[in-house]
């Protein structure tokens, strides 16, 4: 069955009556903030150790850490907002059907039944 997408939708997935401004940027702030703490801890780990073995250590089990919960919040806000595309089509189609559905109702007479109820 070929997508049906509504017909204010931008590519972008959002309606002609929302707009991106009405949320928060979280997403930016979740990567800064991630960057920062990160090059934080380069720096703490620069100045306290002297081999390079020592920083590479503790920069990469923060980095793995800060990944993971980066990964995370996109991952669960992706599927959240595809949750969402998916309740509001639902219930598009529930309203009005699809543009185009034509052919998908039973003739009148042909409920449960149908060809045994005509004998």
């Amino acid at each position: 069955m070929p997508a049906v997408r509504n017909a204010g939708a931008s590519p972008t997935g959002t309606t002609a009556g929302s707009s991106s401004r009405s949320q928060p940027a979280y997403g930016a702030r979740v990567v800064i903030a991630g960057l920062t703490a990160i090059v934080i801890i380069f720096g703490v780990a620069v100045l306290r150790f002297n081999k390079a073995a020592d920083v590479a250590t503790a920069v990469g089990s923060v980095s793995g850490i800060v990944a993971t919960l980066v990964g995370a919040y996109f991952g669960i806000r992706g599927a959240t907002v595809a949750q969402a595309q998916a309740h509001e089509m639902m219930g598009a189609e529930a309203v009005g059907g699809p543009k185009g559905a034509g052919g998908a109702q039973e003739p009148e007479g042909a409920g449960a039944g149908g060809a045994e109820g005509a004998a």
